[in-house]
């Protein structure tokens, strides 16, 4: 099983087009899965889930974090908006002209991800929305939000540098490093990290009260967490088997 890469290889435009004629006049009616994982990337560790799964053979994307884009502005995230949805949908265009297993592929994002992190205005959060609509009509989808505990999403935030680009007064615009490691300062930075917390949280309330979500994934457990979600897919595997020395 190869995992889809738009980069790996130089393709002539004549010839990917090619490709793709030929995949749909024998193949009219195949129509993979597209399973999205959307969560907060450090608090919900879902990259450990996909790391599994492509460990496993599966078709997996990796989307660039958000927060590692190129700014385009202090106050103007439009741009970085529209170039974190352009590559998701831009990898579904060729994904969907390829055999993949068990008609599955797997993406750690959706077009929502920058409501996480950005205070856009109306306009903008509509634009993302109309995005995320337009996916779902296009192919078949279906999409997870994943969360870990309080204890462990706050854990994570204080091991990883996180930089938060929202701008209100919940401390969302403080950068997190390695000095706000909770688990080793007890209580010193807890609060500032329980903040946060609590914050992507009451959006991930609040998304999922819009109905984009089929279910919560729980990503305390990374393995637990992919074994879960390929039973909900209906997808058999088998569990690696220990190397003992």
């Amino acid at each position: 099983m190869q995992t889809v890469n738009r980069f790996s290889t130089h393709v002539g435009a004549g010839t990917k087009i090619a490709q793709k004629f030929n995949f749909m006049k024998s193949n009219s009616v195949y129509r993979p899965t597209f399973v999205m994982l959307e969560g907060e990337t450090a608090m919900s560790a879902k990259r450990k889930v996909m790391d599994r799964l492509r460990k496993m053979g599966h078709t997996t994307y990796t989307a660039q974090h958000f927060l590692d884009m190129p700014k385009f502005g202090k106050h103007d995230h439009v741009k970085q908006c529209n170039k974190y949805i352009s590559e998701i949908r831009a990898f579904i265009e060729d994904a969907k002209f390829t055999q993949h297993k068990n008609d599955h592929i797997f993406i750690d994002g959706t077009p929502l991800n920058p409501l996480f992190y950005t205070s856009p205005n109306d306009q903008m959060a509509k634009i993302i929305r109309d995005h995320m609509r337009q996916i779902l009509e296009e192919v078949e989808a279906r999409v997870f939000v994943c969360e870990a505990d309080e204890f462990e999403s706050a854990y994570r935030l204080g091991v990883v540098k996180h930089n938060q680009v929202e701008e209100n007064e919940i401390r969302t615009s403080e950068e997190f490093n390695d000095m706000y490691r909770s688990r080793f300062d007890g209580d010193k930075r807890i609060e500032a990290e329980k903040d946060i917390v609590e914050f992507i949280h009451n959006k991930y309330n609040l998304l999922t009260s819009e109905g984009w979500f089929e279910n919560t994934l729980i990503t305390t457990d990374g393995q637990q967490a992919c074994c879960k979600l390929l039973e909900i897919l209906n997808i058999q595997f088998k569990l690696p088997t220990p190397k003992y020395t």
